[in-house]
């Protein structure tokens, strides 16, 4: 899975590529610190570095 914010990326697609639609800012910070691990309960102490 190749993810870019470039549409010229299209042409290193060995098969179809799907356009999709951005996140909201609050659901990409929540993204971010989900796949940094961090504790639920800690989102509040970290949510400011995530933005």
């Amino acid at each position: 899975m190749l993810t870019s914010r470039n549409d010229e990326c299209q042409q290193y697609a060995t098969t179809k590529s799907i356009a999709l639609e951005g996140l909201c800012g609050r659901e990409a910070q929540e993204l971010l610190l989900k796949v940094a691990r961090v504790p639920k309960d800690r989102y509040r102490v970290h949510g400011e570095d995530a933005k």
